[in-house]
Parts: structure tokens; sequence; C-alpha cells
């Protein structure tokens, strides 16, 4: 193992015990001690619920770090959201990127719709109504923001806000993208009207076979919390999709006073979710597995897949997708190819 990689690994211990202890103390500290030691955070103890599932069965923390080293030297094709959508258009829709900041300053990168001044911005977020600001490079929602305009309010991440704040903001941005707002379909816009409800699906290409195949998925719902987007991690929620028939299964969310909540129904707006099946999941898995053959060099993937009502468009594609949304429904390494994958590359 490389000194880089070795790095990694250590920074990645000593986070998760400082995340661990800033939001559960050491009340539990014999038990984080055990799980620490096995690659997993206390977070995962609970939410994994490894108090009676076996920690062997889960990919964790310390391997999931292992597999950012998968793709290399391709890898910023998929870290890269400009990079992203030139090489990926091509075979699945993408939100258009309008344009780049850089220390304030705005480059177009669409010829045919040029955005580069901030009035062009105004303007574009007029004619569509929503805009999404992103980081260029990065995952996990941070840095995310979405623009929107509603019964003549301006909206920032769901708070009312004024041309002259929503200005001032973009200006000091540096290394960010104005991207295309992709309205979700009705069967998304069912699980919480109020964000884009995203699928995690994990995907991965057998080493001997050369074929893709999805290791497993997870339909992401937002809340109240999470802030007008459907991150895991700020708040919302995830149900398990079953690969075979895409149904789902019941929601749960980041555990909270140590506790892992199970909900038949989104708990804020009643609206079912275990059960329901995704519409066109067959023909999903199709797209998604003709998209992986025509990019042979990407071999590990975690897409984010929104269904509008014509189809999926993909969010983002994640170099090393964090597994916990998917893992909260179904122990990957439970799974033969999965896991033959995983040690394929020496992750496990």
């Amino acid at each position: 193992m490389g000194l880089g990689r070795t790095r990694h690994l250590i920074k990645t211990r000593i986070k998760i015990i400082k995340s661990d202890l800033r939001n559960y103390g050491i009340t539990h500290l014999f038990t984080m001690l055990k799980m620490w030691c096995r690659g997993f955070s206390y977070e995962k103890y609970l939410l994994y619920n490894l108090t009676n599932n076996n920690p062997q069965d889960y990919l964790s923390d310390i391997a999931r770090a292992k597999t950012r080293y998968i793709n290399p030297p391709y890898q910023d094709l998929l870290n890269n959201k400009i990079l992203f959508e030139k090489v990926f258009s091509e075979y699945i829709r993408i939100p258009k990127n309008y344009c780049l900041i850089e220390k304030g300053k705005f480059k177009a990168l669409q010829t045919e719709q040029k955005v580069d001044n901030i009035d062009d911005v105004n303007n574009l977020l007029r004619t569509f109504g929503s805009l999404v600001v992103k980081p260029v490079c990065g995952g996990g929602g941070k840095g995310v923001s979405i623009i929107k305009i509603t019964a003549n309010k301006l909206y920032l991440n769901n708070k009312v806000t004024s041309w002259d704040e929503l200005n001032h903001y973009l200006l000091s941005l540096d290394n960010y993208l104005i991207m295309e707002y992709i309205k979700q379909g009705s069967f998304s816009e069912s699980l919480s009207p109020e964000s884009a409800n995203t699928m995690r699906i994990i995907m991965m290409v057998d080493k001997d076979t050369n074929e893709p195949f999805i290791a497993g998925g997870a339909q992401r719902i937002g809340s109240s919390k999470s802030n007008g987007k459907d991150n895991f991690a700020l708040g919302g929620f995830s149900a398990g999709i079953d690969i075979d028939s895409g149904e789902l299964s019941k929601a749960v969310s980041i555990p909270e006073k140590g506790k892992v909540m199970h909900y038949n129904k989104h708990p804020e707006t009643n609206a079912q979710i275990a059960g329901l099946k995704i519409p066109n999941w067959l023909d999903i898995k199709e797209k998604l597995i003709q998209v992986m053959k025509k990019v042979p060099y990407i071999k590990y993937i975690g897409w984010d897949i929104i269904l509008t009502d014509n189809g999926i468009v993909a969010i983002e594609g994640n170099n090393h997708p964090e597994p916990r949304s998917v893992q909260a429904h179904q122990a990957l390494l439970k799974l033969s190819q999965v896991k033959k994958f995983y040690q394929d590359y020496h992750i496990i």
C-alpha cells in the first residue's frame, strides 16, 4: 500500500473517532472501541444493527475509504462535474452546466446559451424558475444550493432571500457551477414534493467477465431537516430498492439519540413508501448497464439518478460512494458477486 493511501486511511480513522465522540460522547465508548477496531463508526453500528447482524457482512467505513482507488486513473471523470457532463452526456441525460464561477467571475460552458455574468444568471433563473449551484468537485451534498423563484418570491435553499443577497452569495463563489435544475417526475415528487428525491444505485464491473451489474440501490427522500435536498446525511430518509422488482422497503433515517426509526410512510407528508414500485424499473436497470458498457474504464460507480416523467437523469456519478443508504437495508457483502468484486480490488 502506498504512502498516500496509508495517510488517507489514517485520516479516515481519525475522522471517524472525532465524529463519534462529537455526536455520541463517551457513554458507549467500549462499543465504539470495538467498532473502530472493525473499521466502523458508531453510527454504522446503530444503522446496520450490528448488535444482531454480523459486521463481516457489511462494507466498513475503512473499506469504503479504499474504494477511491478502484477507478484511477479515470476517477476525475466522476469527481469533476464538468468532465462528467462532457463524457457521460453522450450516453445518458446529464444536467447542463451553464457556467463556471471562478473567484466571482462567470465563464460560459454552453455555446447555445451563453451565461458569462451575474445578469445572465439572474435572467436564466427568471426563465427556468430553478437552478442548482454546485462545487466543481466534491460530493455528499456539501456546498450544493438550490435557487428558485416561486410565486414571485426568491428562495435560496428553501429560504426567502433577495436578489442582492443572492448575487452577493454567487459572487463570493470559487470553482462552482450554475447547473440545470431537473424537475422530478410524479412518482418521485409523491415521496416528498419539497425535495428532489434521487436513487443511489451502486454498480460494479465483474473483473472476470467484464460485465457490469447492480450491487444495491436506495431511494433517497427529503425531509424538512434536509432543507430541500434528499441527502441522507442531512436528515433525509432512505428506502431500500429490491433490485429484481424495484419495490421499496421501509424508510430509515440517520440514527438520533441512539435509535434508528423505520417508516412505512413519510413521517411528515404521510406519503406511502414501503411497498411502492419504481416505475419502469427494468428499463432503468437495462439503461444503466448499457451506459456502463460504453465506459469500460469505469469499474465502480455510485449513480445519483432522478426519475422524471420522461426517463432518468444522472445527477452525479460518485467515484467511491458512501454505501450507508443502501446498507441500511442490505448487507452488501452477503452477495457473493459483490464480495468477490471487493476482494478482487483488495478492498476487503
